[in-house]
């Protein structure tokens, strides 16, 4: 269910991206939604006039809130993993009665999001998350090779196609894309390997 979940959002997200810029082009004029920053809500105000934007910005709104609880939810699971892993207090890994959920690991991952999003601008942001989260997969890529060659206790209950090629081609292509992304977000892919390399 979980491959065939991740497959099928793969193969319809392209599909649906473009049936939406399709319809951003075709109701629009020539030009209007060049360089904005709200392509959406300029289509729906031209096709539902004002209440377009209103709909828009609600569930632009609540989107946002979904995809931030999610964010914040699954960021977690990285002190939580490296507490239980002895890289980071005991306490992080500490697992709610009630809700059974690592609350101290929620709460930091959530503060931390807070101050970024104080003093940081939302741009910048953007630009470091993808950076981190397209480092994460090129890792993964070596990861996978350096544990099945290497000496360490591993039998995978998985098999990947292409092997090692698919996992060499999603990291190369990986680290392509990093030097896509501006000065900001090299900084801080940079920054972060430096710092975590430190502390383990």
């Amino acid at each position: 269910t979980l491959r065939l979940g991740i497959l099928g959002s793969l193969a319809s997200t392209p599909v649906l991206y473009g049936a939406i810029v399709a319809v951003l082009v075709g109701v629009t004029a020539p030009g209007s939604v060049a360089g904005t920053l709200t392509p959406v809500a300029v289509a729906a105000e031209v096709t539902l006039g004002r209440a377009g934007v209103v709909a828009v910005i609600l569930a632009a709104i609540l989107a946002l809130v979904s995809t931030a609880n999610a964010g914040i939810l699954s960021s977690s699971r990285y002190p939580f993993a490296m507490s239980r892993d002895s890289l980071a207090p005991p306490s992080l890994s500490a697992v709610s009665d009630r809700f059974g959920t690592p609350v101290n690991s929620i709460t930091l991952t959530g503060v931390v999001l807070l101050v970024l999003i104080a003093f940081v601008p939302i741009l910048d942001i953007a630009k470091l998350a993808s950076a981190f989260q397209i480092m994460v997969f090129a890792l993964i890529n070596l990861a996978v090779v350096a544990f099945r060659e290497g000496s360490a206790e591993y039998e995978p209950e998985f098999s990947s196609p292409l092997y090692p090629w698919m996992q060499v081609f999603g990291a190369v292509t990986g680290l392509a894309l990093l030097t896509r992304m501006g000065t900001v977000a090299l900084a801080g892919a940079a920054l972060i390997t430096v710092a975590s390399v430190v502390w383990y």
